[in-house]
């Protein structure tokens, strides 16, 4: 049996200060699959992931779990998808604080579980 499609990306075009980044760009991910994203700076990389989050409008087809990303609410999107860039940032403010800003109802067990995982 074939698993469904997490992420469907169809024509996608997408555009930075009036300067096209992405054009014409399709990729299936199924469920279970890893895909590595490289290039160089410029290559479009970090625009794709800002579609991808909601941040960056586009032309074409960007469906997750079958939604389009455009259809749906910024932060409803980004409880289910999330983004890790190489440059982290930490607030001046706890550990426990810091993990959860991206899931502020995390409780403590839940904290601790996301650091052993990240092994930190």
């Amino acid at each position: 049996m074939t698993q469904p499609a997490m992420l469907e990306i169809e024509g996608l075009e997408a555009t930075v200060e009036d300067k096209p980044i992405l054009k014409g760009i399709d990729l299936v991910v199924k469920q279970g699959e890893t895909h590595a994203l490289m290039g160089p700076n410029g290559s479009g990389k970090s625009t794709l992931a800002n579609v991808l989050m909601g941040f960056l409008p586009y032309t074409g087809s960007v469906l997750v779990a079958g939604v389009e990303v455009r259809d749906v609410d910024g932060d409803d999107l980004r409880h289910h998808i999330g983004m890790l860039t190489q440059q982290a940032h930490i607030f001046d403010t706890t550990i426990a604080d810091n993990v959860r800003i991206g899931r502020p109802e995390a409780t403590d067990d839940e904290v601790v579980a996301a650091l052993d995982a990240a092994q930190l």
